[in-house]
């Protein structure tokens, strides 16, 4: 088990089956995350990487997308959910009754970790289609995610908008889309 498949996005083309779903997940995960964006205090900035992993729809996570006459849900992740915004992350930690930094944490909590961790506290079941599971990531599997999902039981393919090296495109996307969404873009202070 592994990573069976790992591509870059184009929202602007999509070629094949993978392409479709990999756009539908980075668009969910975009508009998911937007109502947030920018609001500084609560940990989750245009910069966090953030994910969406395709689920079978269930009470919880009902499906939001028909796709060859089935539908998935969607679980979100982020590189930020330590600050203890998510309720659903939060239940599969011990100490997020105080606040820790990133660097503290002792499961490093990236986009796609915090999602398939969600997933699977809650009881979901992966959505498959060509035999593997889809999930989103904003940024590149990094050097410490990429193996962790390869040691996952699961197949995974994995989509991401861009490369490591090349963030200034996603935040440009991100607020583009909450300054379209929402209006103007305003930092705001949340203190908890």
């Amino acid at each position: 088990m592994a990573i069976v498949g790992l591509r870059q996005i184009n929202l602007r083309q999509r070629n094949d089956d993978e392409d479709t779903i990999g756009a539908y997940l980075c668009l969910a995960s975009i508009d998911h995350f937007g109502q947030v964006l920018g609001q500084t205090g609560i940990g989750v900035s245009y910069q966090s990487c953030n994910a969406a992993l395709a689920v079978t729809p269930n009470f919880e996570y009902r499906g939001v997308r028909a796709f060859q006459g089935s539908a998935y849900g969607i679980v979100f992740g982020s590189s930020r959910l330590y600050v203890g915004v998510d309720p659903d992350f939060n239940t599969i930690h011990d100490n997020l009754s105080t606040r820790r930094t990133f660097s503290n944490s002792n499961y490093e909590e990236h986009a796609e970790q915090s999602a398939i961790r969600i997933a699977i506290s809650q009881g979901c079941t992966l959505w498959a289609h060509g035999d593997h599971a889809h999930i989103y990531v904003d940024f590149e599997p990094c050097p410490k995610c990429e193996p962790w999902l390869q040691d996952r039981p699961e197949n995974y393919f994995v989509h991401y908008k861009e490369p490591l090296d090349n963030q200034e495109s996603i935040i440009k996307l991100k607020k583009d889309v909450r300054k379209n969404e929402y209006g103007r873009i305003t930092e705001r202070k949340v203190n908890f």
